[in-house]
């Protein structure tokens, strides 16, 4: 299995998607981006294995674009 960021071949999202949302804004720098990252991670996982992306870390994803060009 492939080792990543969540874990030895995790797939499924571990935590509510507002949790994630909440993880990104209270942090910033180095630990956002490490957040970011595991995110993106998760988010290749769900494409893998049902050929779509997750709609939930999709709005994140958005957001959080949004948030760095304001």
């Amino acid at each position: 299995m492939q080792k990543t960021l969540v874990g030895i071949g995790e797939y499924g999202f571990g935590y509510p998607a507002n949790w994630a949302q909440a993880l990104l804004e209270i942090t910033s720098g180095e630990e956002r981006w490490q957040i970011f990252k595991a995110l993106k991670e998760q988010q290749r996982l769900y494409l893998e294995k049902d050929g779509k992306n997750n709609k939930k870390l999709e709005k994140i994803f958005q957001s959080a674009e949004q948030n760095l060009t304001e």
